[in-house]
Formats: C-alpha cells, sequence, structure tokens
C-alpha cells in the first residue's frame, strides 16, 4: 500500500505484548525476514530494543539498538539497524526512530553512539549527514565465523 501524505506515523517498541505488529511489514524495511526463535532470543534482552513505525496498519520503519557495557567505560548505544520503506522516506520517520533509540540510550547511561552505513548506500549516508552525524572512516571488519587465525 503506498504511502499518503495523510498517513499518520506512530511508534513503538516491540515487546512480547506487540510482536504482532510485525505480522505486516512494508517492502525494504528489514534486511531479511524475522525469524520468530530469533525475535524472542531478541525481546529477552533488556539491552537490546527495536522501534518500529507503523502507518496504513503496517511497519514502514525500524531501528534496532544494542546497548554495550565496558568494564572501563559508560555504557554505549550500537544501532545495529535502521530501515524505512521506500515509499515512507523523506517523512522523518527516520529522524524520529533515531531521536527515540538515543533517549532511551540515553536514560540507561549510554554517553556514545555507534553505527555503521553501508558505505556504497548514497541515501543512508545523505541521511546520517542530513541530520548533522559527523561521518567518518571508522575500519571495521565484518568475518564469518568460526574464525580460523592464520
Amino acid at each position: 500500500m503506498a504511502a499518503t501524505n495523510n498517513s499518520p506515523v506512530s511508534y513503538a517498541a516491540i515487546t512480547t505484548d506487540n510482536r504482532d505488529l510485525l505480522g505486516r511489514i512494508a517492502d525494504d524495511v528489514f534486511d531479511d525476514d524475522i525469524d520468530s526463535d530469533k525475535l524472542d532470543f531478541f525481546l529477552s534482552l533488556p539491552s537490546h530494543r527495536l522501534l518500529v513505525a507503523v502507518a496504513d496498519d503496517q511497519v514502514v520503519g525500524q531501528c534496532l539498538g544494542i546497548m554495550t557495557y565496558a568494564v572501563d567505560r559508560r555504557p554505549s548505544l550500537l544501532i545495529e539497524n535502521l530501515g524505512v520503506s521506500p515509499d515512507y522516506r523523506r517523512r522523518g520517520i527516520a529522524r524520529d526512530l533515531m531521536d527515540q533509540m538515543c533517549a532511551w540510550a540515553t536514560e540507561l547511561g549510554a554517553e556514545y553512539m555507534w553505527l555503521g552505513a553501508d558505505p556504497e548506500s548514497d541515501t543512508a549516508e545523505a541521511f546520517y549527514r542530513g541530520i548533522g552525524l559527523p561521518m567518518q572512516i571508522t575500519p571495521f571488519t565484518e568475518v564469518k565465523l568460526p574464525l580460523t587465525l592464520a
């Protein structure tokens, strides 16, 4: 269903009580289909949060955040994923999801936020720059496990 300019958007943190919101998801919100067992495990962890934006009776956006803890510094927020269906972009949904996720993390004592942006995604880079995030090149390595060291 295509978005209309008048479609109201509501936001919710997914819990075991409202997980049925994930029954209808617009195109290109998540990278893959949601696995029910993985969702159950995710929801059991208080350091993990999945926020969704709902419009036209479907999830049109999501932001997945994970609080990280260390023994030598304050907690940090890792934005593991952020997605908004193309039909609903440029309506402030991603900005609202980021604001709400950062507010949650701040309540839990987070001092910093980390996020990774696909270097080949012009959409992601334009969004992050547009909301004033200082994009920086930080080398990260993604390696399939199990890891065999040379």
